[in-house]
């Protein structure tokens, strides 16, 4: 039997859809229903600093670095930074990170590539950050031309003005998150530790890089920048962020955990987790499903409901348990529970549509097609990977030109033209003209002499 996913994980390069137990490689990006809430929660008060309209998405990347960073409205977080840190200092990495989008600071490094463009540096500049890293961050024995080497010089020291800009970047994202937890009356705590942290490891590596070339500022500024800062809070700043965000993070951090260890020693990952002791019965229960304890996982799942309650997430996790316990109709409840608690989150209502599937209700089975015709006709990372799951369902209600449409649409989003071609020319043949899926075999169709499969090279 089919497994649902409950976290879904799609790789940054070559997507695919994942069932549980989860299956994690390095830099795959983790969609998950509770980090998506929790993140938002915590970012709201945050958006009046913002410029308006200004409209935020999060990417949670599978990595155990303590790293974060931001474009011009998307803000990827390792999943390290769960992992690693308290609240307190998640929230200074991440009110850095918006203070990035606040000053337009993506925007304004790329005119100053245009501005370096006009000098003849554009086509350069990637490859002497590689360069000067080595050449002269680590005294390298390499040679070259005496002309070479002061046209290369010429370069870096034309650089600077661009690296100058970027550290500049970087203060003003400081002094936004002071700004702004300084206005919300959050703790400071957290960002002095982020930057006692970058101090100290600066301290360990100040010999091995050229001051020209840093595109932070140094950390030691930073944090006397902090510590000034910190001499001027209001003394009766709170130490921590509200008990309902806090729970929230308690609840992420230890999924997160239980999740991306690896299986053989997530029970162990979860047991030493810096969480208070009644949030690990939470990640011991996703633990032991992925080590495919099912019973004992649900009472774990069970003990954590009865201490820290029971919410729309903790009945996606059983709906899982229940389903790969071959209790459909009984999994089938919790995950319409947990659509009722969130009947907007897609996440959520995926699931419920893939549960109605295996159910073998009719009145199930529509649901699901409609569930799954609306998700999949708005566009986000996993939605390919729900064009498998209508093909099924169109299999079970008898509708095989359809579902030759969605196995094509689900090759296509394989990477797999070979597939595309063989699915659409089924599906021409066996639809009418006058049925909108018709038209979407046409349209994929017309997609395909575009990009003929002899010229493409899919995953097999």
């Amino acid at each position: 039997m089919k497994k649902i996913f409950l976290l879904l994980l799609i790789a940054l390069n070559s997507p695919k859809s994942y069932t549980l137990p989860l299956k994690t490689n390095p830099q795959e990006i983790v969609f998950d229903s509770e980090a998506y809430d929790f993140i938002t929660d915590l970012c709201r008060p945050i958006l009046k600093f913002l410029p308006a309209k200004t409209l935020l998405q999060f990417y949670f990347i599978n990595s155990p670095e303590i790293n974060a960073f931001a474009t011009t409205q998307h803000v990827f977080i390792n999943t390290g930074l769960f992992q690693s840190l308290d609240l307190n200092s998640l929230v200074g990495i991440l009110v850095h990170e918006l203070g990035h989008i606040a000053g337009k600071h993506v925007l304004q490094f790329q005119e100053a590539l245009k501005k370096a463009q006009t000098k003849g540096l554009v086509s350069t500049i990637l490859g002497l950050l590689v360069m000067t890293a080595g050449a002269l961050g680590k005294g390298s024995s390499s040679t070259m031309g005496a002309g070479g080497g002061l046209q290369y010089l010429g370069e870096v020291f034309a650089l600077h003005d661009i690296h100058h800009f970027s550290r500049s970047q970087e203060g003003a994202a400081d002094q936004f998150a002071l700004k702004v937890l300084r206005s919300l009356n959050w703790p400071l705590s957290g960002f002095m530790n982020v930057m006692e942290d970058f101090a100290k490891k600066e301290s360990l590596y100040k010999n091995e890089h050229m001051p020209y070339l840093r595109t932070h500022p140094f950390s030691q500024d930073r944090l006397e920048s902090a510590r000034r800062a910190l001499e001027f809070a209001n003394p009766k700043t709170p130490t921590c962020l509200p008990a309902p965000i806090l729970d929230k993070f308690y609840r992420v951090k230890i999924k997160f955990i239980a999740f991306t260890s690896p299986v053989e020693s997530a029970t162990d990952s979860v047991q030493q987790a810096c969480v208070p002791p009644e949030y690990k019965s939470y990640g011991k229960a996703i633990a032991m499903y992925r080590q495919g304890s099912l019973q004992e996982a649900l009472s774990e799942l069970e003990s954590f409901e009865k201490n820290c309650s029971q919410n729309a997430f903790t009945l996606e996790l059983r709906s899982q348990i229940l389903f790969d316990l071959n209790q459909a109709e009984k999994a089938w409840q919790a995950i319409g529970l947990a659509c009722k608690m969130r009947p907007r989150d897609a996440l959520i209502q995926a699931q419920k549509a893939i549960v109605s599937l295996q159910t073998d209700k009719q009145t199930h089975i529509q649901e699901s097609i409609r569930c799954l015709q609306r998700l999949t006709h708005a566009p986000s990372p996993q939605t390919g990977s729900l064009w498998y799951w209508l093909a099924v369902a169109f299999g079970k209600t008898n509708q095989p030109g359809k579902m030759q449409v969605a196995l094509a649409e689900y090759a296509l989003y394989k990477g797999e033209l070979p597939r595309v071609q063989q699915h659409v020319r089924l599906a021409l043949k066996l639809l009418k003209p006058q049925d909108p899926y018709y038209h979407k075999a046409k349209d994929l169709e017309h997609l395909l002499k575009s990009n003929p499969p002899s010229s493409f090279q899919g995953e097999h």
